[in-house]
């Protein structure tokens, strides 16, 4: 197959387009910041992303129809407003440009909630509908419609390091593909059959998932980590029929840049990192672990191998980079390996198990987790422990020593932190 981009004029150009596109991004934004920053007293319009009490007051976290992250805070007694749209009146507090790409805080004197939208109501309403209690009903929003987690959610993600399978990104677009992909697909062969089998049925269902994945991304307000999924299948589709190679690194730099110059504001989240991290260590895992998938065994074991091996790379391999910003340790968090293995099917069940109208069947289970007593500590990745990480984890795609060193740094910073944690203990 060939490269997307082979030559030095061709990466050129790119980088060109790239630059000139990021800097018409950055200036859109910046206009959009001074008609926020330069008005006193204002009006905002802006849906609830999240809502938490600090002592005798309420924070909430708004996105702005603008698409800035805004923070404001209320003595009232109000009720839970997420997912919900609001009027703000009050002015803003100094907030630099380059802070305004992650978030400002608005001063707000009044608040009135606005009438809810009718799509979105029902959506959240079906879901809540069929969980009697509050916790399973957030879970399940959150996994399915991007809501935020409830905090005592958030806290079991952390201590388990399965923060990754709530929030919405790559793999749950996979999944979400491939139950597309399977229920349309019986209507497909069978209509394909008598009158036209000269399609490609493939190409054909991917359009149509990417359709539908389209309308989910806007659904999720394009939130980042489903957005760089979501770009890097669509490229892939197309590429992958013009018979260039899409597991390449040059590809996923490609999506990554794409996505900074038309979104420059996510190079500022963190969630958006962590997922390129993630699928770049898993180039990584497919470029050097090619060989299991030729293992002279049955399919079911090379298949068993696979997985296993990828999810315990990956797990050792992010961990060093989750540390930077997420301190909690658990020796809980080796379930995270199972865990992730089995949330695709469990994913995909839960899925159909709602649109039948009985989401609720694993309730009683899940919440047994907060039976458990868990024992955390708190760590985080000393800097120039991140520094060399990183520097070696960037030259493991050309090296293969160095993307072996930096799993095996993984590994030895998982047990660094247990026989700290076991000595202090």
């Amino acid at each position: 197959m060939l490269a997307l981009l082979s030559s030095k004029k061709e990466w050129g150009a790119f980088l060109l387009f790239l630059l000139i596109v990021f800097c018409s991004s950055l200036f859109l934004r910046y206009q959009t910041y001074l008609s926020y920053i330069t008005q006193d007293k204002q009006e905002i319009r802006a849906k609830v992303i999240a809502q938490y009490p600090k002592k005798n007051y309420f924070v909430l976290k708004l996105k702005s129809t603008d698409s800035m992250i805004l923070y404001t805070t209320t003595k009232e007694s109000i009720k839970n407003l997420q997912n919900r749209e609001i009027l703000l009146y009050g002015k803003p507090k100094e907030c630099s440009f380059f802070q305004s790409l992650k978030s400002c805080f608005f001063i707000s004197f009044s608040i009135s909630l606005l009438p809810s939208n009718p799509f979105y109501s029902k959506l959240y309403s079906f879901v809540d509908s069929q969980h009697q209690n509050s916790l399973m009903s957030a879970m399940y929003q959150s996994l399915f419609l991007g809501s935020y987690l409830p905090k005592d959610w958030r806290e079991v993600a952390s201590i388990l390091q399965i923060a990754h399978l709530f929030a919405i990104s790559g793999l749950h677009l996979g999944i979400l593909a491939g139950v597309i992909y399977w229920v349309f697909g019986i209507v497909y062969s069978y209509f394909q059959k008598r009158y036209f089998t000269y399609r490609n049925k493939i190409f054909d269902l991917g359009l149509l998932c990417s359709a539908m994945l389209l309308g989910y991304l806007v659904l999720l307000d394009f939130q980042p980590a489903f957005l760089r999924a979501y770009v890097m299948s669509v490229m892939g589709l197309f590429l992958l029929y013009s018979h260039i190679k899409i597991l390449s690194f040059g590809f996923l730099l490609v999506c990554v840049g794409l996505i900074l110059a038309f979104f420059p504001y996510y190079a500022l989240s963190i969630g958006f990192w962590l997922s390129v991290s993630g699928v770049y260590f898993i180039y990584l895992f497919l470029h050097y672990f090619s060989f299991l998938t030729h293992l002279k065994t049955q399919k079911w074991v090379k298949i068993s191998v696979f997985t296993l091996g990828l999810n315990s790379a990956l797990f050792f391999n992010m961990l060093p980079l989750a540390h930077i910003f997420f301190p909690t340790f658990s020796y809980y968090s080796l379930l995270a390996i199972p865990l992730s293995i089995v949330f695709a099917p469990f994913f995909a069940l839960v899925i159909v198990l709602h649109l039948l109208g009985i989401g609720g069947v694993f309730d009683k289970h899940l919440l047994e987790v907060f039976d458990i007593s868990f024992v955390r500590y708190e760590f985080l990745t000393p800097h120039w422990f991140a520094i060399i990480y990183i520097f070696i984890s960037l030259l493991a795609f050309k090296d293969k020593r160095a993307y072996f060193f930096s799993l095996g740094l993984g590994i030895l910073f998982f047990v660094y932190m247990g026989v700290k944690f076991g000595l202090e203990g």
